[in-house]
């Protein structure tokens, strides 16, 4: 979760230590000094997490049992059972520990006067942005058993998707791993083991075995380093994914027009259009709605020029014309809103709009995973056959010049 970690103390003396939601340090002296805090000098761990962006760890869950309360909660709302009531019955049925007490926490807070959403947003872990407020334009329009219903369905969608994605992903990234550990075997113990049979050979070796060998003796003799400076230029990516800076926004980019950038788009984009459809049906307004939505992008490139869109229709642009001008966003996205805006049913044309792109996403997915395996076997079976042709060629050659075959 997004925040910073702070220090304060109070008019009578009492030290107050926690974290809050704000962006930047500027940000967090607003709120300190608007409680009548002074700030105090953070710890080193809570700078490094401040650095690190490492939050509280809250009770959390999945999507696909955040489904299930939305669904039971519904349920139990429409058969008449009071909301503490659901709420307490839940709290029962659910087997974590954490998310248990948080539901417990939740309903004292109903109890005490709280609105149901106020109460979710003290729970972040459990409930996101895009829920909270969809709960509140609902306890305000009347309409808390739909918007629960509403949000159990796109909830559902969310999971499957997710699991989609990681069934997807699980296989090449276990080939790759079993291809990395049978390449660095034969470099570091097959290769070595073969260098006396290699020089029994008179003839000079040939240049791909030379390349083996060669890149054997570096893994062999500075592979810590070679580990230690792929470990910091991957440090180095994080920062860089974590600052502001230019060259950040021109890697999401490159990254965007790849094969996977367009694929993960098109499903950022679904879940995107399908969240501002929900909340819009929910009673609130196109821009609020846009920028809750927001939170779900993962690209920061994306992002942006999402936010870029919602600042551009608070200026007074519409909705269409502000999504042509982005250049990350894909051409179907921007005809379809810009058709359900002159309709004037545009929570119809996110929701299609959502569909298209999900099924889009999922044809090209499944194109993709069936080229994977046959990808692979031919890296793999090109590696193997360099191995072959490196050490067993020039042992055959000893050998025959050797006389060893008669």
């Amino acid at each position: 979760m997004h925040g910073l970690h702070y220090r304060a103390i109070d008019e009578q003396g009492r030290i107050h230590i926690g974290f809050t939601t704000s962006r930047n340090q500027l940000e967090l002296n607003q709120w300190i000094a608007q409680r009548g805090w002074q700030a105090l000098p953070v710890s080193a761990s809570q700078r490094i997490r401040n650095v690190l962006g490492i939050g509280p760890r809250y009770p959390r869950w999945s999507k696909s049992e955040a489904a299930v309360f939305s669904l039971h909660l519904s349920q139990l709302l429409s058969a008449g059972v009071p909301l503490i009531s659901a709420l307490e019955e839940l709290a029962k049925m659910e087997s974590n520990k954490s998310v248990s007490a948080a539901l417990a926490d939740m309903t004292r807070r109903i109890d005490h006067g709280d609105a149901l959403s106020v109460a979710m947003a003290a729970c972040p872990g459990l409930f996101g942005n895009d829920y909270v407020a969809a709960v509140r334009a609902a306890e305000l329009a009347g309409q808390l058993n739909d918007c629960l219903r509403q949000q159990a369905n796109n909830l559902h969608w969310q999971a499957e998707l997710s699991e989609r994605l990681k069934t997807v992903l699980a296989y090449p990234i276990f080939a790759l791993m079993c291809l990395l550990g049978v390449f660095l075997f034969v470099l570091v113990y097959l290769v070595p083991a073969m260098l006396p049979l290699l020089s029994m050979s008179h003839s000079p070796l040939p240049t791909h075995t030379k390349w083996l060998i060669g890149l054997s003796e570096v893994v062999r003799q500075s592979g810590v380093i070679v580990l230690a400076v792929v470990s910091a230029i991957s440090l180095l990516i994080i920062l860089l994914m974590q600052s502001e800076s230019t060259l950040k926004w021109r890697l999401q980019a490159i990254f965007l027009r790849g094969m996977y950038g367009r694929v993960a788009t098109q499903f950022t984009l679904a879940r995107y259009a399908r969240s501002i459809s929900v909340l819009y049906e929910s009673g609130i307004e196109i821009t609020d709605a846009m920028r809750i939505s927001q939170e779900l992008v993962r690209n920061a490139f994306l992002k942006k020029q999402l936010g870029d869109a919602c600042r551009r229709i608070l200026a007074g642009d519409s909705i269409s014309k502000a999504m042509q001008l982005q250049s990350a966003l894909p051409p179907l996205f921007v005809r379809m809103v810009a058709a359900g805006e002159q309709a004037g049913v545009l929570d119809v044309a996110l929701r299609q709009c959502a569909d298209q792109l999900q099924s889009t996403a999922q044809f090209s997915l499944a194109r993709v995973e069936r080229l994977i395996g046959p990808c692979l076997l031919c890296v793999m079976g090109g590696l193997l056959l360099w191995v072959a042709l490196s050490v067993l060629g020039p042992i055959y050659s000893a050998v025959g010049q050797n006389g060893l075959l008669s």
